[in-house]
C-alpha cells in the first residue's frame, strides 16, 4: 500500500524529461482554476480506480492496478469484437482493441509498466499526441505531436521484449515519453490533452500499475459529478 501511494505521489509531483536525460520540474506555477472539495469528493464515489489529491497544485492521480475487473469501468471500449482481459499481467489489450479513460485532462503525466511480446503498433494516444512503436526489427518508438511534428528512438534490445517503465508527460510547453531508459520529446506549446487511449498493438500490449494524473477539466468533472447526483 505504501508503496503504491509512493507512487502516485511521485507521478502527481513528476518532473517532465527532456531529450538528453535533464528534467524540467512542472509544478513551480500556480494553479489558476482549483476544483472544489466537494466535487474532489464526488469524484472519489464515482470513479473505480484509487484517487489522490493534491491541493496545492490542484492536480489529481487516478491509480490502476487492474486486481479485478471492476477497475474497467473507468474505460470505455472501442469498436473492437475482441475484447480487453484483466489478469495478473494486469489490463491486457488483444491485437486491434483499445480503451479510452473516460477522464478528461488539461495536462497530463502517465506511468505505467508495459508488458510485450514485440515493439509493434500504437501503444498510447490523446487527443493530440500519439506514442507508437516499430520499425524493420521492430525497435523504434515514435512520438507524434499534430500539428507540431515528430521524434523517434531506436531502443536497446533489452528493452524491446518483456516488462518495460513508461512515462508520458504533456504540460503547456512540451511533450515527452520514456520508455525504459530511452526518451522521445518535442516541444510543443499548448497542445491540448483531453483523454487517455490505451492500446494493443499489433502483437496485444498488458498495462499494470497505471496511474493518470494531472489538472483535470472542470466541465468534465462537474458533469460527471452531476450525473452521480441524479443517480
Amino acid at each position: 500500500m505504501l508503496a503504491w501511494a509512493l507512487m502516485v505521489s511521485l507521478v502527481v509531483h513528476g518532473d517532465v524529461p527532456l531529450d538528453n536525460g535533464e528534467v524540467r520540474n512542472c509544478d513551480d506555477k500556480a494553479v489558476g482554476d482549483k476544483l472544489p472539495p466537494e466535487l474532489i469528493a464526488g469524484l472519489r464515489k464515482t470513479v473505480k480506480g484509487k484517487l489522490a489529491f493534491d491541493k496545492k497544485t490542484g492536480e489529481i492521480a487516478l491509480a490502476y492496478d487492474f486486481s479485478n475487473a471492476k477497475q474497467l469501468q473507468d474505460f470505455t471500449l472501442g469498436k473492437s469484437k475482441a475484447k480487453p482481459v484483466v489478469n495478473a499481467d494486469g489490463l491486457c489489450l488483444p491485437i486491434g482493441v483499445n480503451v479510452t479513460h473516460v477522464a478528461r485532462f488539461r495536462n497530463m503525466k502517465v506511468s505505467a509498466t508495459l508488458k510485450l511480446k514485440q515493439m509493434r503498433g500504437s501503444v498510447l494516444k490523446t487527443d493530440r499526441v500519439s506514442i507508437g512503436t516499430g520499425g524493420l526489427l521492430p525497435d523504434t518508438l515514435y512520438l507524434n505531436v499534430a500539428d507540431h511534428g515528430g521524434s523517434s528512438a531506436i531502443v536497446p534490445d533489452k528493452e524491446r521484449s518483456g516488462i518495460v517503465e513508461i512515462k508520458l508527460a504533456i504540460d503547456e510547453e512540451r511533450t515527452a515519453f520514456m520508455w525504459g531508459n530511452s526518451t522521445v520529446g518535442k516541444d510543443a506549446p499548448g497542445v491540448p490533452v483531453g483523454q487517455l487511449q490505451l492500446f494493443g498493438g499489433e502483437n496485444g500490449f498488458c498495462f499494470k500499475n497505471l496511474v493518470i494524473a494531472g489538472e483535470l477539466e472542470p466541465a468534465w468533472a462537474e458533469e460527471i459529478s452531476e450525473d452521480k447526483k441524479k443517480n
